[in-house]
């Protein structure tokens, strides 16, 4: 690790963390992951959050590939509306205040399902919200628009989905490794990460490096 050169560095192993390193090691790029956590509490506050996800949809069956379980009967009980890129936006508008970044936040909205898709990909496992937000009416389980499934377990379910796949795709985990600064070069580019691990002070030279910590 110390004096070898990575392409990717990812400072926190979170849901953000994780994700940027598995879409950087899938450009064929050698990744190091950087965890402050040791390996039994891996994953950041991403262990402590409810596992919700909000993505756009059209209908019910833009989920169905998430939820091979799923009968038609099941189904056919289920409305869940629909949640347009509008909806969508509008949303993260509101909880912002309006201070959210307009070009990143539709860069967000318009990747936000296929994004879903992708973790389902890296073997996310999903359920449908129903005791959290699904509300029984007549005959039919209606759920409010954008917020129809979890992730299995929540968040400490997230992660504990998204390390193996790191692992299994030779993704670099070094835990209990503090960053405590950037590394610049002589023209002031990024460098690399100087770290604090419990053998001492490391640095890991890179040539991108993602911050992805809370």
């Amino acid at each position: 690790m110390a004096g070898e050169i990575y392409d990717v560095i990812v400072v926190g192993a979170g849901n953000a963390g994780l994700t940027a390193a598995l879409a950087a090691r899938q450009q064929e790029t050698r990744v190091l992951l950087l965890d402050k956590c040791p390996k039994a509490m891996r994953g950041g506050n991403t262990r402590l959050s409810g596992g919700g996800f909000r993505f756009t949809y059209n209908s019910l069956d833009d989920m169905r590939p998430m939820l091979p379980d799923l009968t038609d009967e099941e189904a056919a009980k289920m409305d869940v509306g629909t949640y347009t890129n509008a909806e969508f936006f509008e949303d993260v508008m509101q909880v912002t205040e309006y201070a959210a970044d307009k070009k990143l936040t539709n860069i967000l909205v318009d990747q936000s399902y296929a994004t879903a898709r992708w973790l389902t990909e890296m073997n996310v496992k999903w359920i449908l919200s129903t005791s959290t937000h699904a509300v029984k009416m007549g005959q039919k389980i209606k759920f409010p628009s954008g917020r129809v499934i979890s992730v299995n377990d929540g968040g400490l379910g997230l992660v504990e989905m998204l390390f193996p796949a790191a692992e299994n795709k030779n993704i670099e985990i070094v835990y209990e490794a503090r960053a405590k600064g950037l590394i610049l070069d002589k023209t002031g580019g990024v460098a690399g990460v100087r770290g604090q691990t419990r053998e001492g002070p490391v640095d890991f030279e890179g040539r991108a490096v993602v911050l992805a910590a809370g």
